[in-house]
């Protein structure tokens, strides 16, 4: 049963912890990189706006997965001397 009840908090963290990470790597990295290619004249403010929905979206769920399935990993581990 503590098992059951470790697994339940190992999975909100996780959940919290790649939802942050999404979030994050929408706004830093993709609106950066929009950013960077709107002042540099590749992309207009609206090509920037595009760029950070398409580009960010879809990269961002494959980062937050991963930190998702890293972070489970760790919670589930820690504290377990094996």
């Amino acid at each position: 049963m503590e098992d059951i009840g470790e697994a339940i908090v190992a999975v909100f963290v996780s959940i919290l912890v790649s939802a942050i990470s999404l979030l994050l790597f929408m706004v830093f990295v993709a609106g950066l990189i929009g950013k960077i290619a709107n002042k540099l004249g590749l992309l207009s403010d609206e090509g920037a706006a595009w760029f950070g929905i398409s580009f960010g979206i879809p990269v961002g769920i494959v980062f937050a997965s991963v930190v998702f399935v890293y972070s489970f990993k760790k919670i589930r581990r820690y504290g377990r001397s094996e």
